[in-house]
């Protein structure tokens, strides 16, 4: 059985001998060259801009503590000169509650899927499930942004967020073009950092009617085998990070009252895509 969260990090907490308090995991230090970066394990680490975990603390709100990522290069990508006109930027994660708009599409949906599959239990209503999806946030020790860190990610188990066989995903904006840009000139400069990035993304909708939200945002990458402007014999291509977030979801059981029971999960969601050197086997 894997250990809980909060052990997990105390044991890490307890084993840094990194005097700032706010570090949390991670290498500061810019990589002098890409050779560094083949060393590199996660993500995290083999991105042309890697970067290392810090506590966000604010005793003003809740929750008080939040962990973010840190860009270790300020400046130019590792690898890349000054004058390609490239740098690291960071790609922001905004945190908020589900709301009342959100609460009435997904009612809608829930009343298709009864519509249309033949149950032996009664599905909860959308209150149902946002009172036991609130509780399940509640009940947590830590946010789910402590499951950014490596050695927290890695022990969620991979059953938990397993999206079910009614998922799928639809772009938010179809005039997008999903095709991997060639050159950097083909790149949206004018855009935001996920449209200017050298692994640009679009946004689409991650839709599972066997989970509650029914509907997450996540990106996908318009490039997979290269960087744009890069040679794929460079060794580099572009990957995901991802985020994991709690969700409920549904079983075949039914309780007392013949209603779904919701098992509590992850959904692990992409939230932006980055240049990475190719993991070494």
């Amino acid at each position: 059985m894997m250990p809980p969260m909060t052990t997990l990090l105390e044991q890490h907490l307890s084993e840094s001998t990194n005097p700032q308090p706010q570090h949390l995991y991670g290498d500061m230090e810019c990589p002098s060259g890409i050779a560094e970066l083949r060393q590199g394990t996660n993500v995290d680490d083999r991105s042309l801009c890697p970067w290392y975990y810090i506590m966000n603390h604010d005793p003003d709100r809740y929750p008080y503590d939040l962990v973010e990522a840190e860009c270790r290069c300020r400046h130019s990508c590792v690898g890349l000169p000054p004058e390609s006109g490239t740098g690291c930027e960071k790609m922001w994660l905004l945190l908020m509650a589900v709301g009342d708009n959100y609460q009435t599409e997904a009612r809608r949906h829930h009343r298709h899927r009864q519509i249309r599959t033949k149950v032996v239990c009664r599905n909860k209503s959308i209150k149902e499930l946002k009172t036991e999806w609130r509780a399940y946030l509640d009940h947590k020790v830590l946010h789910s942004s402590y499951a950014m860190l490596p050695f927290l990610r890695d022990n969620i188990q991979p059953a938990l967020h397993r999206s079910t066989d009614s998922r799928r995903s639809t772009s938010v904006n179809n005039s997008i073009s999903q095709d991997c840009p060639i050159l950097i000139s083909n790149l949206d400069l004018g855009g935001s950092t996920i449209q200017r990035s050298l692994c640009p993304a679009f946004v689409v909708i991650n839709q599972d009617f066997r989970r509650y939200p029914v509907d997450l945002t996540e990106v996908d990458c318009h490039c997979k085998e290269r960087c744009v402007g890069l040679l794929p014999e460079g060794g580099a291509g572009c990957e995901k990070m991802y985020y994991n977030v709690p969700v409920l979801r549904k079983t075949h059981m039914c309780d007392a009252n013949r209603k779904y029971i919701f098992k509590r999960g992850w959904q692990r969601l992409a939230v932006g895509c980055t240049c990475a050197i190719v993991k070494q086997s």
